[in-house]
């Protein structure tokens, strides 16, 4: 997203990479991956409040995530592009 660093936000969360522990994110670069953490009520949490931030907010497509799976985004220089790519991480489900 443009020539500056970029952060991911859930709400007003900075949301750190589980590789690294960084906030910022450099052009160009694969985003890294990100824990979204859901209630322990339900296997589906609907996405309204995640964010792209470098100098301005961009929204994520809103979309239902769910338990167990992997999403992967990609970001040009003014938004997301939805709809994401989504992995099982389990196998056995469809």
């Amino acid at each position: 997203m443009g020539a500056a660093q970029v952060q991911i936000l859930k709400a007003d969360e900075v949301l750190y990479k589980l590789d690294n522990k960084g906030v910022f994110l450099n052009p160009g670069q694969h985003l890294g991956y990100y824990e979204v953490t859901l209630s322990s009520f339900t296997d589906t949490l609907n996405i309204s409040q995640l964010k792209a931030f470098n100098s301005s907010y961009v929204n994520f497509p809103e979309f239902v995530m769910e338990r167990g799976k992997l999403y992967s985004f990609k970001v040009n220089n003014t938004n997301v592009i939805d709809p994401p790519i989504i992995t099982n991480l389990n196998p056995l489900r469809n």
